[in-house]
C-alpha cells in the first residue's frame, strides 16, 4: 500500500523537526531541522554547545541538510548573528549545515552577509510574504514558513496554507532559487494541500500519521509562469509592512520570545 508520505515524496523533500535522536531512523527522511525549544526539550545547559552537539549527531543520521538555529537573543543583532554562525560552521565544518536565522530585518541583513561568505542560511519564522521576499532578495538558501501559527492567529485552518501557497507562487514566478520549507503544521490536511512544495519539516507524530495514512496527496503546487522581479524591499518598507500586518508582527515577536524563554 502506498502511504500519504510516499505520495508526498514524489513531489517534495521531507525533513524531521526534532532534536530527539531516538526518533531518527524510525521513518527515513532527507533533512532535519532543530530550534532552541527542541534542544531544550531534550537537554539543559549552554544552548550553543548543546545545539552543536546534537546537530553533529543528527548530521550522521540524515543524508541531507540539517538546520541549526542561532541563539534567539541575537535576533536583532547583525554582527552577533554573523559571529555565532561562523563559530557554528567552524565547529561542525559540514557543507550540509544550514544556519537558521529569524526573519527580522537584522536577521535578513546577517543572512545576506553570511550567504556572500558561502554560509548557507534558512530564514525562519516566516509569517508574511514581505519577509519571504526580503529573505529571497538577500540570497537565503531556504526559508521556513509557519503554517499552523498563522492559521491559529486567524482561527482559520487554511490561512497558513494560503500564505505558503502565495509565497511559493511569488518566489517561483520571480525566479528566486531560495527553497521554500513549510513548518508548524497541525493536520495532515494542511500538509497535503501544499503537495509540491520544496520541503516539509514535520514533527515525528505527523510523520508517523502520514506513514500510516493512505489518503491521496496529488500535486497541488506547480511552477508558475515567470514574472519580472519587484524592486528590492527597503528597510523602511519592510518595517512598515510588518507593522501593518498584525498577524505577522505579533507572531514573529511571539516566536522569538518563546524560543528565548525555553532556554531559561
Amino acid at each position: 500500500m502506498t502511504s500519504t508520505l510516499d505520495e508526498l515524496r514524489k513531489y517534495s523533500s521531507i525533513a524531521i523537526d526534532s532534536a530527539d535522536l531516538s526518533e531518527y531512523g524510525k521513518i527515513p527522511v532527507e533533512h532535519a531541522t532543530t530550534n532552541p525549544s527542541l534542544i531544550a526539550d531534550v537537554s539543559k545547559g549552554d544552548y550553543l554547545e548543546l545545539a552543536i552537539t546534537y546537530c553533529r549527531e543528527i548530521l550522521k543520521r540524515v543524508p541531507g541538510q540539517v538546520s541549526i538555529q542561532l541563539d534567539p537573543m541575537l535576533s536583532f543583532d547583525v554582527e552577533g548573528s554573523i559571529a555565532q554562525a561562523e563559530k557554528i560552521i567552524n565547529s561542525l565544518d559540514n557543507e550540509r549545515l544550514l544556519i537558521k536565522i529569524p526573519g527580522t530585518w537584522e536577521g535578513i541583513l546577517a543572512t545576506k552577509q553570511l550567504e556572500r561568505k558561502g554560509i548557507r542560511c534558512n530564514v525562519t519564522i516566516i509569517v508574511s510574504l514581505t519577509q519571504a521576499l526580503a529573505a529571497a532578495e538577500a540570497g537565503a538558501s531556504c526559508i521556513a514558513a509557519y503554517v499552523g501559527r498563522v492559521s491559529n492567529w486567524y482561527k482559520q485552518e487554511n490561512k497558513g496554507v494560503k500564505l505558503v501557497a502565495s509565497i511559493h507562487h511569488a518566489l517561483k514566478s520571480y525566479g528566486f532559487p531560495t527553497k521554500i520549507m513549510a513548518a508548524s503544521f497541525q493536520s495532515l490536511k494542511q500538509i497535503t494541500q501544499l503537495s509540491g512544495l520544496d520541503i516539509f519539516t514535520l514533527k515525528p507524530t505527523l510523520l508517523h500519521e502520514l506513514a500510516s495514512s493512505s489518503s491521496p496527496a496529488p500535486k497541488v503546487l506547480s511552477i508558475p509562469p515567470s514574472s519580472p522581479k519587484p524592486s528590492p524591499i527597503s528597510e523602511k518598507s519592510f518595517r512598515w509592512q510588518l507593522c501593518s500586518d498584525p498577524c505577522a508582527s505579533y507572531l514573529l515577536d511571539e516566536a522569538i520570545r518563546k524560543f528565548a524563554n525555553s532556554l531559561k
